[in-house]
């Protein structure tokens, strides 16, 4: 537990607010989260980046001179998992821009 620096009350979880820590209490009404006010195109692109890091993070682990992709003919966990991540990537992203590009479109 907490005590609120401006309440004064006890709490669970401070929050950064210019520069101070506050309560959620304590912060101004309406306050957002960064990510709440992107619009759905830029969440889809952050995600795309978001993919993009954790497949070239795996990628490298795999490349190490231990990384093996494949151990008795069989794929390794972290190659099930990049796989995984490549598949969500495709369909989740790309069908995220493509939606978007369909409805901002204009017919003429």
């Amino acid at each position: 537990m907490f005590i609120c620096p401006v309440k004064g009350k006890p709490c669970r979880v401070l929050y950064v607010h210019g520069g101070h820590f506050k309560s959620r209490e304590a912060l101004p009404p309406g306050t957002l989260y960064k990510c709440q006010t992107l619009t759905g195109y830029f969440r889809t692109i952050g995600r795309a980046f978001d993919y993009y890091d954790t497949m070239a993070a795996l990628g490298n682990t795999l490349r190490k001179p231990y990384g093996k992709m494949f151990y008795r003919g069989k794929p390794t966990r972290k190659t099930n998992r990049l796989l995984r991540i490549e598949e969500r990537y495709e369909r989740e992203v790309f069908q995220g821009l493509r939606e978007h590009g369909e409805k901002h479109s204009t017919n003429i």
